[in-house]
Parts: C-alpha cells; sequence; structure tokens
C-alpha cells in the first residue's frame, strides 16, 4: 500500500489492487468478483482456506447445500458430510461507506490468514472457509473517503472540524442512497441482488456485519437487544449468541477494552445484515465500533482521542475471534445449522398454516413482482395448472377459515420447504408487538406492502404436479382482439401500465386517459385507462411499439376497432384527457432526506424513465421554473423556508398559479402549509391550535400531561421514545373518483407510517387519502397516537389557480418495496395538471 493502515483511509482501488495482489501471490486466497455496483466498481469476495478446500469449493457447495435440504438428506450422511466439511464464516465490511474503519480492518484479517505462519491460523483454514467481503457498498465508501481525505492536512481532532463533517447526502448509502443494510429482504438494489446470490450459493454458518456508531460510544456485539423477530429458532439464537458473545467478551476483556450487549442493535426487521443470515441458518450478528463519520483522529466528550488504528484493531480483534470461535465448535456449529434446515421442514407440519396461495388478479404487474422477490429469495413457488377447491382459508389479514376456489395460474407457496422461517417472515403479519422501542420499523408483510391478495391454507396442497417458477418465468404482455386501426387500450389497473405509458411517452406517443370507467370491445377500463389513437400516431409504426411493449412491460394491451363505448363516456369525448410527458424538477441536497430523495431518484432514473432535472434547494431562488410541469419536495431533515427564501416561495407560488403541480412529503408538506411559506391552506395535524381541536382530543392532552408529571425518568424517557409511529401498517380509504386513487378500488390502502405527519382535512381541495378510526393494521403504536391520526389525511390535493400542491404525510415508494402506495406517486406525475 505504501503507508501503514490506519495513517488514513484507503481508496477502492488501492483495496482492490491489495486483494489482486493476495489473489496472485497465495494459494491461500481467491479473489471472485461477484457483481459490479451502479458507478461500475466490482464487488469482490475474497476467500481464504486450504489450497485443497479452495480446489474443491464446488464439491464443498454441493455438501453445504445437501445440509440445507433436510428433504434430501438424512441424520447419518448428514453426519458423515459434517466431519469432512469446512465451516464457511462470511464477514461483510462497510455496508456503510462513512463507516469506513471496516474495510481497513478486512485488508488487517486477510493478511493475517495469508501470510500468518503460526499452527493457529493453519488449524483454522484446515477447517474453516473464510469468505470477506470488503466492501458492501463501494460507491459510498468512495464518496466518503474521497471527502474525508481531501480535508486532511494534519489531523484535526476537533469534532467540529470538517473532515468529521461530510456534506449532503453523506456516504453511508449506496448511489441511489438507498441504505444497503435495509435492503437484504426487499433486494432493490443491484448491490444486495449480486451479494444474495452469491450467499445462496455459500450459505456460511457464521455472518458477520461490520458497522461504526457514534464516536463517543465504545463497542457493541451481540447478543442482540429485544425485540427478537418470532420467526427465528430462539434456542439456537440464545445458544450461539452467548458462545460467541462470550469470545468476544474474553478478548476485550484482556485487552480492557470497553463494550456493550444486549442493547440499542434488535434483531426484529428482517432486512439487516444480522436478521437475514439468522433467518437463513447462519449466526449473523452486528458489529458495531465507535468511530461512524469521524476521520482518523476525533476527540471525544470524554477528551480521550479516537484513531483510526483503534478502530481497526477493534474490528480485527472481534474477526479473528470469530474464527477462532467456530474452530472450538466447529462440529458442534455444523449440526445445530443442519439441525436448522432439519427444524425448519418438520416444523410446518405443527403450523396452523401449511401454504400461502396467491390467486390471479388486475393488477398482474404487481403479483409479478412479489413473486419474483420471492424467488430471488430462494423460496419455493408454484403455479397451478387447474382449480383448486381449497375446504379452508383465510385472508392475510384474518382467522376466519371458509372455502374458497383457486383458479388455474393460481401461485401456491408451501410452508415445508427449507426457508420455511424466513418465508414466514416475510409473509405474515405481527398483529401486535409489545415492545414499544424498535430499531427499525416494527411491522412488514410481503403481500400488503405489494397490495396483493394472499390467502393462507390450513390444508396442504400438493405441488408435485405444478410448474416450478424460475427467474426466467415473467410473464408477458401481448396485444388482445389483433390489429386495429383505431386505438389500443391500456388498462390503468396494473402496476406495470406506467412503465408501458413511460416508454411510449419516451417515444412521443400522443395519449389519452379516461377520467371515467367504459366498457368498449366487452372489456371493463378502470379511470386513468390509456388510450392510444392509431390516427394521431400516424407518423409511428403503432402495431409494432405496442406489441413490443406490452411483451417487454408483461402489460397486456387491447386493440379496439371502435370508439363507441358500451358503457361510459365514447372514446371520443371531453373525459378523455390529453396527458403530456411530465417535465420533473426534483429538489436535493440539504435539508432534504437522502433516503426519500433516492427512492424517488431512482424511481424516475431506473424504473420510470421519464424526463428530471435535479437542482439543490438553496440554487432554488436563481433557476427558471417555467419549463416544468412538476416539481417534487421530498421529506426533509430540516425546514425548506432556511434555504428556499421569500422571492423563491413567490415564485413557486406564481409558478403553481399558471399551472405548476407540487408534489411535496413530510415536513416539505409543512413548507407549502398555512404556517410556513402559505402557499397552500394546508395545516399538519400537530399544528392545530387548541380551539380547532375535538373534545376528545383536548381530554387526552389532559390526561397525558397528568400521566407524565408522575413517570419516573426511565418510564418518561421510554415513553418519549415509544410515542411515534416506529414504522406501523395503517390503513387508508382512497376516493377512487380522484385523479390520485386512478387504478385503485375501494379496498383499504396499506401504508407505511414511519412518521408522526399527517393533515387536518382541508375544505379548500381534496382528502384523497383518509385515515380511518380503524387504521391500524400492524406493528406498534399506542392507543393515544392511533386517536390523534383518525380522521387526518395522509393524501391530499389543494387547486391553486391553475395549478394544485399535492401532499403525502409519508414516503409512497418507501424503501421501494412497498409498492401498493407507489401508484399514488406515478398519478401524481401523469394525471393532475
Amino acid at each position: 500500500l505504501g503507508y501503514e493502515l490506519g495513517e488514513h483511509f484507503s481508496y477502492h482501488s488501492q483495496i482492490e489492487a491489495y486483494l489482486q495482489l493476495l489473489d496472485a501471490l497465495s494459494d491461500r486466497a481467491e479473489l471472485i468478483e461477484y457483481g459490479k455496483t451502479y458507478e461500475r466498481r466490482p464487488l469482490y469476495l475474497l476467500l481464504i482456506s486450504a489450497p485443497q478446500h479452495l480446489a474443491s469449493k464446488d464439491s464443498i457447495k454441493k455438501n453445504i447445500q445437501r445440509l440445507v435440504d433436510a428433504r434430501k438428506t438424512d441424520d447419518a450422511t448428514a453426519k458423515k458430510i459434517i466431519e469432512l466439511l469446512p465451516a464457511v464464516v462470511w464477514n461483510s465490511y462497510n455496508v456503510h461507506g462513512n463507516e469506513a474503519s471496516s474495510s481497513e480492518a478486512a485488508m488487517v484479517v486477510a493478511y493475517n490468514l495469508v501470510a500468518g505462519q503460526d499452527s493457529l491460523v493453519d488449524t483454522i483454514l484446515q477447517n474453516e472457509i473464510i469468505i470477506i467481503d470488503p466492501m458492501v457498498n463501494p460507491d459510498g465508501r468512495e464518496r466518503y473517503v474521497q471527502w474525508v481525505n481531501s480535508k486532511q492536512t494534519r489531523f484535526q481532532s476537533d469534532p467540529i472540524a470538517d473532515e468529521h463533517n461530510e456534506p449532503w447526502p453523506r456516504g453511508r448509502y449506496n448511489h441511489y442512497l438507498f441504505d444497503l443494510n435495509r435492503d437484504w429482504a426487499w433486494m432493490t438494489q443491484i448491490e444486495t441482488q449480486s451479494r444474495i446470490k452469491a450467499f445462496h450459493e455459500w450459505m456460511p454458518v457464521f455472518h458477520g456485519d461490520y458497522h461504526e456508531m457514534s464516536p463517543n460510544e465504545s463497542y457493541y456485539f451481540a447478543p442482540p437487544a429485544l425485540p427478537l423477530n418470532t420467526n427465528l429458532d430462539m434456542t439456537l439464537v440464545q445458544k450461539w449468541m452467548e458462545i460467541y458473545g462470550k469470545g468476544w467478551a474474553e478478548e476485550f476483556d484482556k485487552r480492557g477494552w470497553s463494550y456493550f450487549t444486549k442493547e440499542v442493535f434488535d434483531l426484529h426487521y428482517p432486512g439487516y445484515g444480522d436478521s437475514w443470515p439468522t433467518l437463513n441458518g447462519a449466526v449473523g450478528v452486528t458489529f458495531e465500533q465507535a468511530g461512524g463519520g469521524a476521520g482518523p483522529v476525533y476527540k471525544r466528550a470524554d477528551g480521550a482521542l479516537l484513531t483510526l488504528r483503534e478502530r481497526i484493531a477493534h474490528h480485527w480483534i472481534t474477526s479473528f475471534s470469530t474464527l477462532k470461535t467456530t474452530l472450538k465448535f466447529k462440529n458442534e456449529r455444523l449440526s445445530d445449522f443442519y439441525q436448522f434446515w432439519k427444524n425448519a421442514i418438520a416444523g410446518a407440519d405443527k403450523e396452523k398454516y401449511k401454504a400461502y396461495v396467491i390467486p390471479p388478479q388486475a393488477d398482474a404487474g404487481r403479483v409479478w413482482e412479489m413473486i419474483f422477490l420471492l424467488v430471488q429469495q430462494g423460496l419455493e413457488v408454484y403455479r397451478s395448472d387447474r382449480t383448486l377447491n381449497i375446504s379452508r382459508v383465510s385472508g392475510i389479514l384474518d382467522d376466519k377459515p371458509s372455502i374458497k376456489n383457486f383458479p388455474s395460474e393460481s401461485y401456491i407457496i408451501p410452508l415445508k420447504q427449507p426457508q420455511r422461517r424466513f418465508l414466514q417472515s416475510l409473509i405474515e403479519l405481527q398483529h401486535s408487538v409489545k415492545d414499544s422501542i424498535f430499531y427499525d420499523i416494527s411491522a412488514w408483510s410481503v403481500p400488503i406492502a405489494f397490495n396483493v391478495d394472499c390467502y393462507k391454507s390450513e390444508i396442504d396442497v400438493d405441488v408435485s404436479a405444478f410448474k416450478k417458477i424460475t427467474l426466467s418465468g415473467k410473464p408477458e404482455g401481448k396485444i388482445i382482439g389483433g390489429v386495429s386501426h383505431y386505438a389500443y387500450i391500456i388498462n390503468w389497473s396494473n402496476l406495470n401500465a406506467a412503465k408501458a405509458v413511460t416508454e411510449l411517452l419516451n417515444k412521443n406517443y400522443k395519449l389519452s386517459f379516461a377520467s371515467e370507467q367504459f366498457r368498449i370491445s366487452g372489456m371493463d377500463f378502470e379511470r386513468g385507462s390509456i388510450v392510444v389513437f392509431v390516427g394521431k400516431n400516424a407518423d409511428k409504426n403503432v402495431l409494432e411499439d405496442v406489441t413490443l411493449i406490452a411483451k417487454k412491460t408483461g402489460v397486456d394491451i387491447t386493440a379496439t376497432p371502435t370508439g363507441w363505448a358500451e358503457k361510459g363516456a365514447d372514446l371520443g369525448s371531453s373525459k378523455f384527457i390529453n396527458l403530456s410527458k411530465p417535465k420533473i424538477l426534483l429538489v436535493s441536497d440539504d435539508p432534504v432526506s437522502p433516503i426519500q430523495f433516492g427512492s424517488l431518484w431512482f424511481m424516475l432514473d431506473r424504473e420510470y424513465p421519464l424526463d428530471y432535472t435535479t437542482v439543490s434547494a438553496e440554487r432554488f431562488d436563481h433557476i427558471q421554473l417555467s419549463g416544468y410541469t412538476t416539481i417534487i419536495l421530498p421529506e426533509s431533515y430540516g425546514n425548506y423556508a432556511s434555504f428556499i427564501g421569500k422571492d423563491g416561495q413567490q415564485k413557486l407560488k406564481d409558478w403553481i398559479n399558471a399551472g405548476g403541480t407540487l408534489i411535496a412529503m413530510g415536513k416539505g408538506a409543512a413548507f407549502a402549509g398555512k404556517n410556513q411559506s402559505g402557499l397552500t391552506e394546508l395545516l399538519m395535524n400537530n399544528e392545530k391550535k387548541t380551539e380547532d381541536k375535538s373534545d376528545r382530543e383536548k381530554q387526552d392532552e389532559r390526561e397525558l400531561k397528568q400521566r407524565i408529571k408522575y413517570m419516573a425518568r426511565r418510564e418518561r424517557e421510554q415513553f418519549e421514545q415509544s410515542n411515534s409511529f416506529p414504522g406501523t401498517i395503517l390503513k387508508i380509504k382512497i376516493d377512487t373518483s380522484h385523479p390520485l386513487g386512478y387504478g385503485y378500488d375501494d379496498s383499504p390502502l396499506y401504508v407505511m407510517k414511519a412518521s408522526d405527519e399527517s393533515f387536518v382535512l382541508t375544505q379548500r381541495g381534496y382528502n384523497v387519502g383518509l385515515f380511518t378510526k380503524e387504521a391500524m393494521v400492524g406493528g406498534y403504536a399506542n392507543a393515544a397516537m392511533i386517536n390523534r391520526i383518525a380522521d387526518t389525511a395522509y393524501l391530499l390535493d389543494e387547486p391553486l389557480g391553475q395549478g394544485h400542491v399535492i401532499a403525502f404525510s409519508d414516503d409512497p415508494n418507501f424503501r421501494w418495496f412497498w409498492k401498493g402506495t407507489s401508484r399514488l406517486m406515478l398519478n401524481a406525475l401523469f394525471f393532475v395538471r
């Protein structure tokens, strides 16, 4: 490297070159590229083991898979495999780019294992295969390292120094500003998709996820805090967290290093780098070293200097201690690994529900996206080729069994499969959670997130004759009705219709959308359905284009030879409105939430590639708005008014009055409201004056103030932490006649509530999405919070002159896996003008 580790942070190219050198010089090391980031940086795994293990890695992986599928391996065979099999230990470093000491530590681990000549290292290599992912998030790390190294001359330990205070969006996130340590379950990002594919090949017995936290903390390792995911094998989790935890504690104790366990970092949410591996057979552990975002030397609050060398040393010691503990308990660990998978299969017989069934639905695109995710995660999914009559099935949110017929082409997901525990964690909803303090969201369910009808069967469904779904099984769309010389229609009930429309708009097609339901050629179409008139697009090869787009997007497109409607307006009616291509201005930089900006950026850049421009909030006062149809203000951490001055606010108001659409979220919506910029009459629920509150609200506030007076300090701290929505599933009622509600039906729509914000009902505009008194669906929320949010709005539209202000209380694209509400954003982009 040409410098001592810990002198400064290493660039991606330097770490890459070092790993390539180890690969070239040692028969103990093999470097594998398993993917590339969005910025085209390679993603690497460094395999380290005895040469004979590396040479036979394919057969080792096959034997691991034999342990994973206990349906094909009996106990005697498993015992023979375990006696000869090396244990696979996988350590992942630097998933958050600005927690940068861990990639430096990864090089220390690699060096000591490749160059080490003592008997302990040799014994470890004879009994283990160590997989090092040195840099899970190269793009975020490089963004951080470029910043911190550019600010260094001599080290400045003062916490207010630039090198300890990186600018927006910070290095924590990947290229699209997604938190990769929240994405394991949802696989929205290319880094996660590549990693999980590799993980499925190896299925390690241990996974370490290396992080950093505040520079004023010490060091954290397992056992984890509560709550624990209820689908975990609690006996095995508690046993191995204790065994490994005592090993790390012993190493830290003899060096006099501080640490803590069983606090802060829970094992509840399935998208972490500890919980996901633990739900998939490994001992998954988070390691947190003090120093996240700090430069090489940082003065702590206690006056001590925290150095990069110290941070590297701590991560090196836990990494090596893990290998020693695995060596000591190798056969027992492998036996319990096999037992985990065996218990998963056997335990299916004891479960009330034996399978999940998903019938064909109007929104076939959303159903396929959900199925594709499950198959990517290694889960077994089948498609029926005949009608199924099942005598006892319940909806995903109830336990009221009934008889139901499921048509051919229904998807069946049997519970009796190796990944049963993980499957249950993704599908089933925890209706209530006792713990009120969560490190992340308190509830999730894939069918609810995707707004897909899913049923639980108490009866085993024989899938042996059905087709098993693979990643290449994506349904293709087709043209229904043959060639038309009049028009083609895309039903807006399919989420992927927006992808088809985006393709057409990018080809400069002239389109119209329906503002009312209609029936034509014997088929029913929803509001928002798109009409491609052949005559208006005479310069295009319409049939060829719509055929290719249908196939690519999976959307069926209907040919109609006539504009005569059997029900509703004819196609030439004014109820069919011209759809113009939006030109979008997306506000970025401080005070914008990087995560919410990232989900919008990802949507516009990759999923629905529309014309958009990003501009920092502080430059907003100095730009011309006239060329844009839509401006988006994402959620923010601060007040937009500090960045968009009076001139900018007036310019924004004039632009809306002239016909622009402002889409604002969370605190961005508050900025557009009555008490900040005054653009609209919008009022946040927490901004209500006492005289505007109901008698119930006033009574609740009086009782709460009285309770707080008598709370002990710890009780009060817990109350303050719990008196918010920590990622809770609520339901809203949607106005399907409003353009924002196009494509939805009258069923409740489930939203992820990850903020305390909602809107007082507007009289000036339209309350499109309403929280009702029975809003609670799953996760944690106390009664006062539910009472407070009842009869408020999640989504509203307030007209202003010729334009509109669309306000969301929360992110409808939450982490890009909450697909059920993403149509709301698409409707705002396409239909509200």
